[in-house]
């Protein structure tokens, strides 16, 4: 667990090879804070199966195996029988399975915040630090933040790290006894286990939170612009950022915060200033920070030049810094149209055509579910910009993060749903995703790829709609996105909604047209199963429909099928 080592291999590369126009680039280095940020996805013990007692500090996990986070433990079981259209994937185990880490915490940290920051788990996961339960993660789709700072121990000391994770579509919710919809083997397929990856932190006392509004109730730090001059490359930047005064020092029951700022260009050279005023957070208070600055020069995010920049946000109290966090976005100027001939989505003043696929998001393509490791991100984003795509609406569940920052680098626009299957939903079932809904504007709302929120994949009512609508104006104010539907049938859900989505050519209405851009969410839908590649290949030589059988296609037709439409 190492901190980042970039500024000493630059200092070398200045030594050695004296560059002159290196030395003078002025590569801004952010000043030094408690907050360090460790990869944690090494060296996990696991078994699959449930075993009793695992949560202990002295079990004996030796015996079971390693793996790293992604992870899934239907690796080995996936696809093993043709998939059924209704059911997806059979034949894959469903049940229980364990997870623990040992690790160290640097001696010199001893008073810091703890955190372990799971981007997500398929579906459900106790989790148990240092003997003891110390949270519960349910929804199986966004990020969750656990608190472990009572419990850390540091130096020699070793901490045991222990999630049983729960992969069954049965699977309820505790508190009420209510199904998550979106658990659903057809539309998400229940690869189980840490298949998405973990990190941990540390940092002071006074810092900047998490935006992990799921298990640690936080919001983090938001990044914006506003005032743009798309031709004179200019806008002004403000970040707001939650501030968190967990001191307990009753001499002084309250801290003059500042928050200030540097956005730092791909180069490392910082390019402009961000300036904040004082405020006094109380012992024990969270409140939200701001500070903002011009940026001249600016290079804009789009989809033909996905430039992003580094974000470092600063707090000090009395002059001294106790925390610095970065934040990698882009700057773009949307605008979203209703109208014929005038209508769409505009990206810096320029007409975007979007075009590209619909994916499930646990983007199962690779046979491991979603646990796999990052180059398979942008190897898939790759592909879709080599076959001229610039789009991307994730199915039913909120996209990982990890595709989200691939696309931000690829320039390809992105819908995010929150959970759903299919129809809508009511009662504690709607509250669960609007709760995902939350969740993911807070996690992904720094990311310029995300254009587009899907508050349902069929239709809402009314209300639904207006609630949705809301929170996207609550949480995400300034980012330069709209919420919308896959379908609306409901004429109150129509005049609220921000975009429309329709399907296969349908619902279409000119009043629709006029009022925001249209999305084709899905224009293609038959079917080829895995396995039959063409015609010619053994082990299966071509497919034969069966009268049972809902795919039309080996794999070798089924691509000249998508080119044809």
């Amino acid at each position: 667990m190492k901190p980042n080592a970039v500024l000493p291999l630059v200092a070398f590369m200045v030594l050695v090879f004296g560059n002159p126009l290196w030395a003078a680039d002025s590569r801004y280095t952010p000043p030094a804070s408690p907050r360090v940020t460790y990869n944690f996805n090494s060296d996990w013990k696991f078994i699959r199966q449930d075993v009793p007692g695992a949560q202990a500090v002295a079990f004996d996990d030796s015996q079971w195996e390693t793996v790293s986070t992604p992870h899934s433990f239907n690796d080995v079981d996936s696809f093993r029988v043709i998939i059924d259209h209704s059911g997806g994937d059979r034949g894959k185990y469903q049940g229980l399975s364990w997870y623990r880490k040992h690790f160290k915490l640097p001696a010199g940290a001893a008073g810091s915040k703890v955190f372990v920051e799971f981007e997500g788990m398929r579906q459900a996961g106790d989790i148990y630090f240092n003997g003891k339960p110390f949270g519960l993660y349910e929804n199986g789709i966004t990020g969750y933040g656990v608190d472990l700072t009572s419990a850390a121990l540091f130096g020699d000391q070793d901490n045991v790290l222990a999630v049983q994770v729960d992969n069954r579509t049965s699977y309820r919710e505790r508190a009420t006894d209510t199904t998550f919809r979106w658990n659903a083997n057809d539309f998400n397929p229940d690869f189980g286990g840490i298949n998405r990856r973990v990190w941990l932190h540390l940092a002071g006392k006074i810092y900047q939170t998490l935006p992990l509004y799921y298990g640690l109730g936080t919001t983090g730090t938001y990044v914006y612009c506003s005032n743009y001059n798309i031709a004179g490359h200019t806008c002004d930047v403000t970040v707001e950022s939650q501030v968190h005064n967990a001191t307990a020092d009753r001499k002084a029951p309250q801290a003059n915060v500042t928050l200030s700022g540097v956005v730092v260009d791909k180069d490392g050279v910082a390019r402009a200033t961000l300036k904040g005023d004082g405020v006094d957070v109380l012992s024990g208070a969270k409140t939200v920070l701001k500070a903002a600055g011009p940026l001249a020069n600016a290079r804009f995010w789009s989809t033909g030049d996905p430039y992003l920049y580094d974000v470092y946000t600063i707090l000090t109290v009395d002059g001294k810094v106790v925390d610095v966090n970065k934040v990698t976005t882009g700057f773009r100027k949307t605008e979203f149209r209703g109208g014929a001939g005038a209508g769409g989505v505009y990206i810096n003043d320029k007409f975007v055509y979007l075009k590209g696929f619909a994916q499930r998001t646990s983007n199962e393509w690779a046979g491991v579910g979603a646990g796999y490791p990052e180059w398979m991100h942008d190897f898939t984003a790759q592909m879709l910009r080599d076959s001229n795509g610039n789009y991307m609406r994730w199915m039913h569940v909120a996209p990982q993060k990890e595709d989200v920052e691939a696309f931000d680098r690829f320039g390809i626009v992105e819908v995010a749903p929150a959970g759903d299957k299919e129809e809508d939903a009511q009662g504690r079932q709607w509250e669960q995703r609007v709760e995902v809904m939350r969740d993911t504007i807070v996690y992904l709302r720094n990311n310029p790829s995300v254009l587009f929120w899907e508050a349902g994949n069929t239709g809402v009512t009314a209300s639904q709609m207006k609630q949705m609508v809301d929170l996207r104006k609550e949480l995400d104010p300034h980012g330069g996105r709209v919420m919308g539907c896959r379908s609306l049938t409901d004429p109150g859900a129509a005049a609220v909604t921000e975009w429309f989505g329709t399907m296969l050519g349908g619902p279409y209405s000119a009043q629709m047209r006029d009022k925001a851009p249209l999305i084709e969410t899905e224009d293609f839908r038959d079917e080829g199963a895995r396995r039959f590649w063409d015609d010619y290949s053994p082990p299966y030589f071509g497919f034969k429909k069966g009268p049972n059988d809902t795919w039309n296609y080996n794999s070798e037709t089924f691509a000249l099928a998508q080119v044809k439409r």
